[in-house]
């Protein structure tokens, strides 16, 4: 059975095979009530999955409670500073394998989102998707 829970945002958690996933666990203060009291006391993640290093998307004391010692951390090295050295870094194109999850890193990026001078807030090549199996 696969529980998929929407947190806000980007925010998702994905429950499977025993195993606790969140994307992108980021709470933020416009959110309703009921979303800060999850993440004041979330269900431990067995893997953080980050799609880029934007504070919306990683910021450390949104998914701080949600780890345990033994907790991975998976993101695009631009996310070094948010989560961590001791994390997992991957780029498009990689294949994860963990315990009986298979997690596909795809490129993910924005083709008519633009900021106010032009550039676009998600260019080709920043971040990644996932394909979880």
């Amino acid at each position: 059975m696969i529980e998929i829970q929407w947190l806000s945002h980007a925010a998702f958690k994905i429950k499977t095979n025993n195993k606790i996933i969140y994307i992108d666990p980021r709470y933020m203060k416009k959110n309703k009530e009921y979303i800060r009291e999850y993440f004041e006391h979330p269900e431990k993640a067995d893997i953080l999955l980050f799609t880029h290093h934007h504070a919306d998307h990683c910021y450390p004391s949104s998914f701080a409670k949600m780890q345990k010692n033994n907790t991975l951390k998976i993101g695009p090295i631009k996310c070094k500073e948010c989560i961590g050295k001791d994390s997992t870094f991957i780029q498009a194109g990689e294949t994860l394998e963990l315990n009986d999850i298979m997690i596909t890193v795809v490129e993910a990026y924005n083709i008519k989102r633009k900021r106010k001078g032009g550039g676009l807030y998600h260019p080709k090549g920043l971040g990644v998707g996932y394909i979880l199996q």
